[in-house]
Order: structure tokens, then C-alpha cells, then sequence
């Protein structure tokens, strides 16, 4: 390995396969599989999402997850892979950074999404799907942190990733047998259907009725099971029905779901006719899904609305106080032309009777040095008359 890359990486960035820079500051996400980082191609400044699974962990994911992206190569709304393999004790993944998840975009905006914005989201998901089962791979659950928008000219664009737990229905050419109650739970068990959390064999009707639940999570912000503790989860999603499930939400929803859970196991899913129930609450609501704002776009505008606001708010005040400040400087600087005025006044008073006492002073050794002349002048005729008597005496 060539010293020559280190020697432009910054302190808490870390150098991959002789190409790639992970940026330590930037933690993307974190879980059971691992830790995703932000970083760049070296020297090209492309953003990355770095993935990294330790080795030594119970359940290793990465190779697997690898595989199946190589086999989905090629579909559209999947991240790029630009090298996998390992570094250290860890596994990498290294692909396309996209956008926030939709379980980060929920949080934020804290509160469901609408109706438009979750059509628009669950169509685009749909089409992905759809793509994903012709490659004979089935996504075994859906949920919204692995549901992320795209960033540049792809924010509209709605992309799955992670795909850890997903594996092939299809082998050796034919689909996979049906086993029960023999798989080992694995997935969101709030987003998993049925037959996953009893551990049956999964198929491609799974990952309709797990994109079903999604569509009932965007809506309503949560699922009646979601705030369960894991072992009574399973016994409330049996037992709440599809009309307590779907209540307030049009009846297309609830369909969805149903078609999902009344499906065969090998049985291919109607695209077709799952679209068709989304578009037709479209055009029953009136939205145009190919226009509609998602609702963070909306969020974001009036962020920035806000924050516009806030700071022409601001502005004003900062003029009034400017205003205030000016005002209290112009009262302040009268003040202080009075007090020098004042000081000069006192100052002339000062200096006038510093004169007053200098010329009684100059005045009063006047009159001292008229007294003293006189003094000497008395002394100089008595002592005259003094030398006068001395004579008369003599003779």
C-alpha cells in the first residue's frame, strides 16, 4: 500500500482499499448489522455510504447482503455498489450516499404523513418491488428506515436499501417450498407479516402485506402493535382486524392488505391491480401524484419560511435597537456636551477666582511692600534723629 494517500487524510478520516475515505465525524446509522459512515472516492469528492459489519459477530450479513445486490444490479432505486471486501476486522460495503430515511423524515416532521405523500411513496415502493421479485428475490420486510429519498436532482426519487435478511424465492430455476413453523423470526416484527413472525416460510405475498402495514404506519404514525412488548405482538396483529386496522383510511388500503394476506404462496402478485388501488384513491382525493409535494418538501419550506421570518424579525429589531442606541448616544452626548460645558464653566470659576486670589496676593505684597518701605523709612528718620541727639549731647 502507497503512503502517498495518507498523506492528504485528515485526522478523523480513514483510508479504504487505496480509494475510498471514510469520514469518522459523520455516523449515518447504527445497529445489530453494524455502523454506516458518510464519506468520498479519494480525490474525486463523490459522497459514499461506507458500511461497516466487525467480524466475529454471531450473525454476518454484509456477504450475503453483498450477493443480493449484485443479483439486483441494474434495477433503478437501488444504491450503486462501488467495492465491498475487507478492511481490518471489518466488512465493508461502500455504495451511493443517498438521502434521509423515512423513519428519520417522520421523527422530524413529527407527525404522519398525508395522504398524497404516502400514495407517492407507496407507488414508487411498489415499482421497486415488483422489479426486485422478477429478479427472484423477496425482501422478507419493509420499513421505513430503509425506506430513503434520494439527494441532487434524485430528492423526489424514493430508494430501498439494505438488504441484509432478504433472499431468493427462486432456485434452480423453481420456487421455493412452503415450510411452517420452522424459520427463525427475522425482521421488524412490527412490519413482518403473519406468517414471518410465525416463523413460516415467506414468499412474495409477504412483502405485499408488510408494504401494507407500511401504508397504514405512514398514515397513522404508528401501528397498534407498535408499542407492544415483542413476544404479544404476533397475538395483536392476528387479532386486530382489517376494519380496526384501516379505520378513518379509504377502503383501497384495507384491500391492499387483504390481497396480500389472501394470497397463495407461490402465487405472483398483481402489480397491476395493487397500483390500481392506490391511483384510484389518487383520482377519488384529486391528487395529482406525478406534482404533489412530499411532505418534508412543504416542511422544509416553511423551515426556511420561518427562519426567513424569524430573521426579518430580527432585522427589526436590530434597527430598533440601533434606533434606541442612537437615540440614547445622541441623549448621551448631550449629556456629555453639558458636562463638559459644566466643567468649563466650573473650570472658568475656577481659573476666575484663581485670578481673584492672585490679585488680592499681587495687591496684598503691594501694600506689604509699601509697609515695609514705609517701615524703613520711619526706621531710617529715627535713627537720624537718633545720631542727631547723640550729637547735640557730644558738644
Amino acid at each position: 500500500m502507497e503512503s502517498k494517500p495518507y498523506s492528504i487524510l485528515k485526522d478523523y478520516e480513514i483510508l479504504i482499499a487505496d480509494n475510498y475515505v471514510l469520514d469518522a465525524r459523520k455516523k449515518i446509522d447504527s445497529g445489530a448489522f453494524g455502523v454506516v459512515y458518510s464519506g468520498k472516492i479519494l480525490e474525486k469528492d463523490i459522497p459514499i455510504a461506507i458500511k461497516l459489519e466487525q467480524k466475529g459477530q454471531k450473525h454476518l450479513l454484509l456477504k450475503k447482503e453483498v450477493k443480493i445486490y449484485k443479483m439486483l444490479e441494474g434495477i433503478e432505486k437501488i444504491p450503486k455498489i462501488y467495492w465491498s471486501g475487507s478492511q481490518g476486522n471489518y466488512n465493508c460495503l461502500i455504495m451511493d450516499l443517498l438521502g434521509p430515511s423515512l423513519k428519520s423524515i417522520m421523527k422530524k416532521i413529527n407527525k404522519p404523513f398525508s395522504l398524497g405523500t404516502t400514495l407517492k411513496i407507496s407507488i414508487q415502493i411498489l415499482n421497486i418491488l415488483e422489479k426486485i421479485h422478477k429478479k427472484g428475490i423477496v425482501l422478507r420486510y419493509i420499513k421505513p428506515g430503509n425506506i430513503v429519498i434520494g439527494k441532487g436532482i434524485n430528492k423526489d426519487s424514493i430508494y430501498l436499501i439494505d438488504f441484509g435478511l432478504a433472499k431468493r424465492y427462486i432456485k434452480h430455476g423453481k420456487h421455493i417450498s412452503y415450510i411452517k413453523n420452522k424459520k427463525e423470526i427475522k425482521g421488524n416484527l412490527i412490519f413482518i407479516s403473519v406468517n414471518a413472525l410465525s416463523g413460516n416460510q415467506i414468499s412474495r405475498r409477504d412483502d405485499i402485506e408488510c408494504l401494507g402495514y407500511n401504508l397504514i404506519n405512514f398514515m397513522k404514525g404508528k401501528l397498534p402493535w407498535s408499542e407492544s412488548n415483542k413476544n404479544y405482538i404476533r397475538g395483536i396483529k392476528i387479532n386486530t382486524t382489517l376494519d380496526e386496522l384501516c379505520e378513518g383510511l379509504p377502503d383501497e388500503f384495507k384491500e391492499f392488505i387483504k390481497y396480500g394476506k389472501e394470497m397463495e404462496f407461490e402465487q405472483e402478485p398483481d402489480y397491476k391491480y395493487l397500483n390500481g388501488l392506490l391511483m384510484q384513491v389518487a383520482k377519488k382525493n384529486k391528487i395529482d401524484i406525478n406534482n404533489i409535494k412530499y411532505d418534508w418538501d412543504i416542511y422544509i419550506e416553511d423551515l426556511s419560511s420561518k427562519k426567513q421570518k424569524e430573521k426579518e424579525a430580527e432585522n427589526i429589531n436590530n434597527e430598533r435597537q440601533k434606533e434606541i442606541e442612537n437615540a440614547n448616544n445622541e441623549k448621551q452626548n448631550e449629556k456629555d456636551i453639558e458636562n463638559a460645558n459644566n466643567e468649563r464653566q466650573n473650570e472658568k470659576e475656577i481659573e476666575n477666582a484663581n485670578n481673584e486670589r492672585q490679585k488680592d496676593k499681587e495687591e496684598e505684597s503691594v501694600i506689604n511692600s509699601c509697609e515695609e518701605k514705609k517701615l524703613e523709612v520711619y526706621n531710617e528718620e529715627e535713627k537720624a534723629k537718633d545720631n542727631k541727639s547723640d550729637n547735640i549731647s557730644n558738644k
